[in-house]
């Protein structure tokens, strides 16, 4: 069975990018984009696009907005030690439940949380995004 050439014509890609952007944000689900990456790369570029997933991801986590966040008690954050807060650390050392309201210091705060530290905890890492 051939394929007409009429049939080969990719409309959403010969679109000035905000239409076919707008046109690919009626997509509801992150399956379906990860889909629309596979079809050829200007479809790709489209479905990659920040913006798209930034509105599923508010959609699909808008009932999580009330949460507060917090670092898990159970990961490495040595490697994240200067660029948390000291009022993170003590959050970290109370959710490890460690005694910490003695510690004065930066210095022995970082300490007690190097020491307590979880056995075979995930290494904590910083994407900067």
């Amino acid at each position: 069975m051939s394929v007409k050439n009429e049939e080969l014509f990719d409309i959403i890609s010969n679109l000035p990018y905000e239409i076919a952007l707008r046109i690919l944000s009626n997509i509801r689900t992150a399956k379906l984009l990860c889909r629309c990456t596979l079809v050829n790369k200007s479809w790709n570029k489209l479905a990659n696009d920040d913006l798209l997933w930034k509105e599923l991801c508010r959609k699909k986590w808008a009932s999580k907005k009330h949460m507060k966040l917090e670092l898990h008690p159970r990961v490495d954050y040595s490697n994240l030690i200067e660029s948390l807060s000291i009022k993170e650390m003590k959050n970290i050392l109370e959710r490890r439940q460690v005694l910490y309201k003695l510690l004065l210091e930066k210095r022995e705060i970082v300490a007690r949380l190097k020491e307590t530290r979880p056995p075979d905890s995930p290494k904590g890492s910083w994407t900067g995004k």
